[in-house]
């Protein structure tokens, strides 16, 4: 998957925004490269599709029940085409990116915050890591014992 970029403050722009990370984690190629993704309710949506007609820069657009258009650039303007529907991002992987958005965070941590099994966490920080999506940030000796800190990268950061 190429580059994507998000941007959020409604319902739809909630909605946008965990399509953009099923989209990321997934690797699917659902989407146009550098798509940028827009709730439909969101208060900037004008200018933002202003902005993708004039750069010629596809466009997805997220309605509040879930369905969405697909623009892409076509002869100075976008050609739109509703897509099939998604599947659904795994909610651990979701939670993981929200909480490592804010700052750095050490695997038993997050284990702690998700309530459950570091075997678990790991797993889907393996996952995350080989996407792109989480960065280890920091490696330290706490007691005689490795504590890795885990972040959000910088293209998880554009969802």
């Amino acid at each position: 998957m190429g580059n994507l970029s998000r941007q959020a403050s409604s319902p739809a722009g909630q909605l946008a925004d965990l399509r953009f990370t099923e989209a990321a984690i997934s690797g699917e190629e659902r989407y146009p490269d550098g798509a940028i993704f827009i709730g439909s309710d969101e208060p900037h949506f004008s200018n933002v599709l202003a902005e993708a007609v004039a750069t010629s820069q596809p466009l997805v657009i997220v309605y509040p029940d879930g369905r969405e258009l697909i623009g892409e650039p076509r002869e100075g303007s976008l050609s739109f085409a509703e897509a099939p529907p998604t599947k659904q991002i795994n909610p651990v992987r979701a939670q993981l990116l929200d909480i490592l958005s804010d700052r750095a965070v050490s695997d038993a941590e997050l284990a702690n915050q998700l309530g459950g099994d570091i075997s678990l966490v790991l797993y889907h920080l393996k996952q995350l890591r080989e996407l792109g999506l989480v960065d280890l940030v920091e490696t330290r000796q706490k007691r005689g014992a490795t504590v890795h800190l885990y972040r959000a990268s910088d293209q998880a950061a554009k969802r």
